[in-house]
């Protein structure tokens, strides 16, 4: 069912965080419903910045906003938290590259978004430049 308005909430405030946010903003249909930190001060400091709320919780944040999708912008060692918090909490999950820094933490993010049946995206803007697609045709190719 296509919604007219979609709540993205942000987790993490670091640099990526304010691409991800200006993006947002400027998406029709796209709805900055809030931000989450490990630092209070950091996510009340980006709520202020970019007009929306600051959640001491994914839980809340993603109940009492109607969060669709929970974007991971934390250092890659903290991705797995806000993931697995995001996706039990019931919102669909893109988390900035790399999925986690260890594969438990990355089984445990793949884990929690299919047993609450929600998506689970990795961002990979890179995927189509000319040296990318050149070394996974050499993959393919089973030349590497």
């Amino acid at each position: 069912m296509k919604k007219d308005k979609y709540n993205i909430s942000i987790a993490g405030c670091g640099k990526v965080a304010h691409l991800h946010a200006r993006a947002i903003l400027n998406i029709q249909g796209a709805r900055l419903a809030g931000v989450w930190s490990r630092s209070e001060e950091s996510a009340a400091r980006f709520a202020s910045q970019y007009n929306t709320k600051a959640y001491s919780g994914i839980k809340e944040m993603v109940h009492k906003n109607h969060t669709d999708l929970v974007i991971v912008c934390t250092p890659h060692p903290f991705h797995r938290q806000p993931a697995t918090e995001a996706a039990a909490a019931g919102a669909n999950v893109l988390v900035e590259k790399p999925l986690a820094a260890d594969l438990g933490d990355c089984d445990a993010i793949i884990k929690a978004c299919r047993e609450n049946g929600v998506k689970l995206g990795v961002i990979s803007q890179r995927r189509w430049y000319s040296p990318v697609l050149r070394v996974r045709k050499a993959i393919d190719e089973g030349k590497i």
